[in-house]
């Protein structure tokens, strides 16, 4: 092969993989929109995971069954070792 034919396969790839500047902007905006919906969900669940304990407490008293309580709170000790 000829330095010629080196040169144009070189360029052709280098051309072929290099990210048009369009491409990367739609994709920098997917991911800021992806990233603001994994905000919006994680901002969802504390409201979610209260909606559970209380569909399991409803059930739990349709039943008959002894209510599900959360954990006590943990207190503080006021003693040092």
């Amino acid at each position: 092969m000829t330095t010629e034919v080196l040169a144009a396969a070189e360029r052709h790839l280098r051309e072929r993989l290099h990210e048009p500047e369009e491409y990367f902007a739609d994709g920098r905006q997917a991911l800021e929109e992806l990233r603001a919906k994994a905000a919006a969900q994680q901002r969802a669940r504390p409201s979610e995971v209260s909606r559970a304990r209380a569909l399991q407490r409803l059930a739990a008293e349709r039943h008959g069954l002894t209510t599900i309580n959360p954990a006590a709170v943990p207190q503080r000790l006021d003693r040092t070792a």
